[in-house]
Protein backbone atom coordinates (compact mmCIF):
# COMPACT_ATOMS: atom_id res chain seq x y z
CA UNK A 1 0.00 0.00 0.00
CA UNK A 2 1.42 3.02 -1.13
CA UNK A 3 2.69 6.06 1.93
CA UNK A 4 0.03 8.42 0.83
CA UNK A 5 -2.66 6.15 0.76
CA UNK A 6 -2.24 5.20 4.50
CA UNK A 7 -1.54 8.72 5.51
CA UNK A 8 -4.72 10.39 4.38
CA UNK A 9 -6.71 7.47 5.95
CA UNK A 10 -4.71 7.75 9.00
CA UNK A 11 -5.48 11.64 9.11
CA UNK A 12 -8.77 11.07 7.97
CA UNK A 13 -9.28 8.42 10.88
CA UNK A 14 -7.96 10.68 13.46
CA UNK A 15 -9.94 13.91 12.00
CA UNK A 16 -13.22 11.31 12.65
CA UNK A 17 -12.40 10.64 16.84
CA UNK A 18 -11.33 14.28 17.05
CA UNK A 19 -14.66 15.56 16.11
CA UNK A 20 -16.52 12.59 17.65
CA UNK A 21 -14.04 13.27 20.82
CA UNK A 22 -15.24 16.74 20.56
CA UNK A 23 -18.50 16.41 20.10
CA UNK A 24 -19.15 13.91 23.36
CA UNK A 25 -17.05 16.65 25.37
CA UNK A 26 -19.30 19.22 24.32
CA UNK A 27 -22.37 17.54 24.97
CA UNK A 28 -21.63 17.34 28.39
CA UNK A 29 -22.08 21.35 28.95
CA UNK A 30 -24.96 21.82 27.34
CA UNK A 31 -24.76 25.33 27.81
CA UNK A 32 -25.12 28.27 24.78
CA UNK A 33 -21.90 27.55 23.74
CA UNK A 34 -22.06 24.18 23.01
CA UNK A 35 -23.03 24.56 18.94
CA UNK A 36 -20.29 27.20 19.31
CA UNK A 37 -18.01 25.22 19.97
CA UNK A 38 -18.98 22.08 18.09
CA UNK A 39 -19.77 24.52 14.73
CA UNK A 40 -16.40 25.88 14.83
CA UNK A 41 -14.62 22.55 15.95
CA UNK A 42 -16.39 21.45 12.34
CA UNK A 43 -15.17 24.45 10.06
CA UNK A 44 -11.67 23.34 11.33
CA UNK A 45 -11.73 19.99 10.57
CA UNK A 46 -13.38 21.01 7.15
CA UNK A 47 -10.39 23.05 6.74
CA UNK A 48 -8.11 20.21 7.67
CA UNK A 49 -9.87 17.54 4.78
CA UNK A 50 -9.98 20.52 2.26
CA UNK A 51 -6.38 20.99 2.73
CA UNK A 52 -5.65 16.97 2.56
CA UNK A 53 -7.69 16.59 -0.37
CA UNK A 54 -5.66 19.45 -2.16
CA UNK A 55 -2.36 18.01 -1.34
CA UNK A 56 -3.44 14.23 -2.49
CA UNK A 57 -5.61 15.56 -5.59
CA UNK A 58 -1.78 17.49 -6.60
CA UNK A 59 -0.23 14.18 -5.85
CA UNK A 60 -2.86 11.68 -7.87
CA UNK A 61 -2.21 14.05 -10.65
CA UNK A 62 1.33 14.21 -11.15
CA UNK A 63 1.63 10.36 -10.52
CA UNK A 64 -1.25 10.61 -13.41
CA UNK A 65 0.71 12.86 -15.78
CA UNK A 66 3.28 10.60 -15.14
CA UNK A 67 2.52 6.98 -15.99
CA UNK A 68 -0.58 8.13 -18.05
CA UNK A 69 0.72 11.08 -20.19
CA UNK A 70 -1.98 10.49 -23.23
CA UNK A 71 -4.69 10.33 -20.85
CA UNK A 72 -3.81 13.23 -18.78
CA UNK A 73 -3.05 15.29 -21.71
CA UNK A 74 -6.55 14.84 -22.87
CA UNK A 75 -8.64 15.26 -20.19
CA UNK A 76 -5.81 17.72 -17.91
CA UNK A 77 -8.64 20.45 -17.89
CA UNK A 78 -11.40 18.16 -16.21
CA UNK A 79 -8.64 16.17 -13.77
CA UNK A 80 -7.64 19.63 -12.81
CA UNK A 81 -11.24 21.71 -12.35
CA UNK A 82 -12.44 18.26 -10.48
CA UNK A 83 -9.53 18.11 -7.89
CA UNK A 84 -9.73 21.92 -6.81
CA UNK A 85 -13.67 21.76 -6.65
CA UNK A 86 -13.64 19.13 -3.95
CA UNK A 87 -10.61 20.70 -2.37
CA UNK A 88 -11.83 24.19 -2.41
CA UNK A 89 -15.74 23.70 -1.84
CA UNK A 90 -14.52 22.28 1.51
CA UNK A 91 -12.17 25.10 2.65
CA UNK A 92 -14.75 27.54 1.61
CA UNK A 93 -17.82 25.37 3.67
CA UNK A 94 -15.08 25.44 6.44
CA UNK A 95 -14.25 29.03 6.37
CA UNK A 96 -17.93 29.82 6.53
CA UNK A 97 -18.07 27.45 9.67
CA UNK A 98 -15.70 29.26 11.52
CA UNK A 99 -16.58 32.57 10.52
CA UNK A 100 -20.17 31.59 11.54
CA UNK A 101 -19.47 30.44 15.02
CA UNK A 102 -15.83 32.25 15.63
CA UNK A 103 -16.32 34.43 19.03
CA UNK A 104 -15.94 38.24 17.36
CA UNK A 105 -17.90 37.53 14.22
CA UNK A 106 -21.43 38.52 13.93
CA UNK A 107 -22.60 36.43 11.23
CA UNK A 108 -24.58 34.27 12.76
CA UNK A 109 -26.07 37.20 14.56
CA UNK A 110 -26.93 38.11 11.54
CA UNK A 111 -28.31 35.25 10.29
CA UNK A 112 -30.28 34.64 13.31
CA UNK A 113 -32.02 38.32 13.32
CA UNK A 114 -32.41 37.63 9.23
CA UNK A 115 -34.36 34.64 10.43
CA UNK A 116 -36.00 36.50 13.36
CA UNK A 117 -36.76 39.46 10.64
CA UNK A 118 -37.93 37.47 7.54
CA UNK A 119 -35.19 39.30 5.44
CA UNK A 120 -33.29 37.89 2.60
CA UNK A 121 -29.71 37.80 4.19
CA UNK A 122 -30.73 33.86 6.07
CA UNK A 123 -31.96 32.66 2.86
CA UNK A 124 -29.30 33.83 0.53
CA UNK A 125 -26.53 32.16 2.84
CA UNK A 126 -28.27 29.18 2.97
CA UNK A 127 -28.71 28.86 -1.11
CA UNK A 128 -25.10 30.16 -1.22
CA UNK A 129 -23.79 27.30 1.00
CA UNK A 130 -26.42 24.70 -0.23
CA UNK A 131 -24.50 25.42 -4.05
CA UNK A 132 -20.93 25.97 -2.93
CA UNK A 133 -20.75 23.74 0.21
CA UNK A 134 -23.01 20.29 -1.40
CA UNK A 135 -23.83 21.00 -5.07
CA UNK A 136 -20.21 21.70 -6.28
CA UNK A 137 -18.52 18.99 -4.63
CA UNK A 138 -21.48 16.60 -5.50
CA UNK A 139 -20.45 17.33 -9.47
CA UNK A 140 -16.65 17.71 -8.96
CA UNK A 141 -17.53 13.97 -7.39
CA UNK A 142 -19.38 13.32 -10.78
CA UNK A 143 -16.16 14.93 -13.04
CA UNK A 144 -14.03 12.36 -11.59
CA UNK A 145 -16.25 9.57 -12.17
CA UNK A 146 -16.03 9.81 -15.60
CA UNK A 147 -12.49 9.56 -16.06
CA UNK A 148 -12.57 6.11 -15.41
CA UNK A 149 -15.48 5.71 -18.11
CA UNK A 150 -14.01 7.26 -20.49
CA UNK A 151 -10.80 5.34 -20.31
CA UNK A 152 -12.60 2.05 -20.37
CA UNK A 153 -14.20 3.05 -23.96
CA UNK A 154 -10.83 4.59 -25.51
CA UNK A 155 -9.49 0.87 -25.29
CA UNK A 156 -13.10 -0.67 -25.89
CA UNK A 157 -13.43 1.53 -29.14
CA UNK A 158 -9.90 0.71 -30.00
CA UNK A 159 -9.58 -1.69 -33.79
CA UNK A 160 -9.57 -5.41 -32.48
CA UNK A 161 -5.59 -6.79 -31.59
CA UNK A 162 -4.51 -2.97 -31.15
CA UNK A 163 -6.73 -3.29 -27.58
CA UNK A 164 -4.61 -5.71 -26.42
CA UNK A 165 -1.44 -3.68 -27.49
CA UNK A 166 -2.90 -0.86 -25.48
CA UNK A 167 -3.36 -2.34 -22.80
CA UNK A 168 0.41 -4.28 -22.75
CA UNK A 169 1.90 -0.66 -23.69
CA UNK A 170 0.06 0.89 -20.20
CA UNK A 171 2.26 0.87 -17.09
CA UNK A 172 1.24 -1.15 -14.69
CA UNK A 173 1.89 0.51 -12.21
CA UNK A 174 -0.91 1.15 -9.32
CA UNK A 175 -2.12 5.39 -8.97
CA UNK A 176 -2.77 5.32 -4.93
Amino acid sequence: MNILTIAVALAITAILAVHITLFILFCEDPGQNFISKLGLATGIIYEVLGLLFLISGILLLRKIKHNFRDFYTSVRCKLWSSAILLSCTLLLRGTLNILRFAGGTSLNDEIIESENNNTYFAPLYDTFFFVFGDMLPITAQLLSMIFGLIRRNQAKYLPTGESDEYQQSQPNTRLV
